[in-house]
């Protein structure tokens, strides 16, 4: 059966999206994401728990320590979401990425159902 995503916060907004060369050439890597917080943008919201979007798999949740000499993302999440519902009604499987976290809730291997605590946000 398909599934929608969620929001992965109770309150929050999406800040930035796709980011430009200047941002690649001072991070060393391209933005192909978007960053969403509970933190800025004049949310009034306490709740700061980053939650699952849907039912998956934690593919991925260590500490970002990268031996390139980039800088960190902190502690991180991959969540393998399958049959998910895409914009144009097709139905796709694709890995969301949750970053820059203090502290995570889920390990690798993890099963989690939309709404399920994974991680506290940082910046």
């Amino acid at each position: 059966m398909s599934q929608r995503l969620i929001f992965p916060f109770t309150s929050g907004m999406i800040i930035c999206g796709y980011k430009t060369l200047r941002y690649k050439s001072y991070w060393g890597f391209p933005h192909y994401g978007i960053d969403i917080s509970s933190y800025q943008g004049g949310q009034t919201t306490t709740d700061h728990i980053i939650r699952a979007s849907g039912e998956g798999t934690v593919v991925w949740s260590q500490y970002d320590n990268p031996s390139s000499g980039a800088k960190s993302l902190g502690w991180a999440i991959a969540i393998q979401y399958n049959d998910c519902i895409s914009r144009d009604g097709s139905v796709k499987s694709f890995v969301a990425r949750y970053m820059h976290s203090p502290k995570v809730y889920v390990k690798k291997g993890q099963r989690v159902k939309a709404g399920d605590p994974i991680a506290d946000e940082g910046n």
